[in-house]
């Protein structure tokens, strides 16, 4: 979120350990949730255009920006690249920009914030890591701005690719049929037959109910049954990595 103040504001990368000021306030969690809300403090002079930022009600630009590094990273590029328009619409419509919005300029900040944005998201592993660290472990998801904000969630399957480092792509979530192997309860996985092709592969599993047994994984593992699930497919160099389940359908009969 800094950086990506600092590259909005001013167009540049960030001097190593630059920090504009960033105000958190932690509340006490409600069930199933904790919630960390972020004030930007002004600094008139210091940063040209923090301050229609804030007057503007434009911290927005802060959690867009942290989202499209973590999808980024998270292997959703498409996703990634509509937090980068959104980014360019706030600073295209703040008082300070309008005053020079032709279109050279336009097209001359989208190749900037582009570029520069691009370069952060590269260099962010540590963070990114750190953000994602509970996900898949004591929560299923992190969602970045209000609950109004739509594609602004990161889930495990994306989060499973930012703590390796990147550099694979994470799939839409799809209703597939997988021949269920086996499994082991206490890393929450299924073995099975893999997808693209001889062999087979790891699942994990993200439904809750697979902690309650018996259930539907566990009684397909057993006789070794086809089972109906929603998932989503990580690829890396083409070829099917990982699979996340969220939720089993039903077993096929045999």
């Amino acid at each position: 979120m800094a950086d990506g103040i600092l590259i909005l504001s001013e167009q540049r990368l960030p001097i190593r350990r630059e920090r504009p000021p960033i105000a958190l306030e932690i509340q006490a969690p409600r069930a199933g949730s904790v919630e960390i809300l972020g004030g930007l403090a002004p600094m008139i002079g210091q940063l040209p255009l923090l301050w229609d930022f804030v007057a503007s009600g434009r911290a927005k630009s802060a959690m867009e920006f942290a989202a499209y590094v973590l999808k980024v990273r998270g292997g959703r590029p498409a996703e990634a690249e509509v937090h980068k328009e959104n980014m360019l619409e706030i600073l295209r419509i703040t008082e300070a920009a309008r005053d020079r919005a032709d279109q050279r300029w336009h097209d001359t900040m989208r190749e900037t914030v582009g570029h520069l944005a691009r370069s952060v998201a590269e260099r962010s592993g540590y963070a990114s890591k750190q953000a994602v660290a509970p996900i898949g472990r004591s929560v299923d998801q992190l969602q970045i701005g209000d609950a109004t904000g739509d594609g602004n969630l990161i889930d495990a399957a994306m989060a499973d690719v930012i703590r390796e480092g990147g550099g694979a792509t994470v799939g839409d979530q799809e209703r597939i049929v997988v021949q269920v192997d086996g499994y082991q309860h206490h890393n929450r996985t299924l073995k099975i037959a893999r997808l693209d092709g001889e062999g087979f592969m790891t699942a994990n599993v993200t439904d809750p109910a697979f902690d309650n047994s018996p259930n539907l994984y566990t009684e397909a593992a057993t006789v070794r049954a086809r089972l109906v699930i929603d998932a989503k497919k990580t690829f890396r160099d083409g070829r099917i990595e990982r699979l996340h389940i969220s939720n089993a359908v039903e077993i096929l009969a045999a």
